[in-house]
């Protein structure tokens, strides 16, 4: 009998310019990622404004969350969103590697688990 039960995942949407097209824009195409891929999508962490030199508020409660709940794979535009500088964004990526976690982009590809 086949599993049927659907990963889980939470989208992760951030904003340089806080240009609200830009995450209506990321947020569709997160959303329909997640359908075309059979992923249930249980929360979004957004931040609309430009963070230079520290996490936004919703990169910090994703963090939070999965490091505690049982979270499949973070799906996100590119993988840029998630830090302009390439040192945090290895980093982060390490991180979500040793929580078990999947990074998923909506421009392709899959970042280890």
């Amino acid at each position: 009998m086949k599993n049927n039960t659907k990963k889980v995942a939470v989208g992760y949407i951030r904003s340089a310019t806080g240009n609200k097209k830009s995450l209506e824009d990321q947020e569709n195409s997160i959303k329909q990622y997640c359908e075309k891929e059979s992923l249930e999508l249980t929360a979004l962490y957004i931040d609309s404004k430009s963070s230079e030199n520290l996490p936004g508020c919703g990169l910090s409660q994703m963090f939070l969350v999965i490091g505690t709940v049982e979270i499949d794979c973070i799906v996100c535009a590119n993988i840029d969103r998630l830090s302009r500088e390439k040192v945090k964004s290895i980093s982060m990526q390490q991180y979500i590697k040793e929580v078990g976690v999947e990074i998923k982009t909506v421009q392709g590809g899959v970042k280890g688990k």
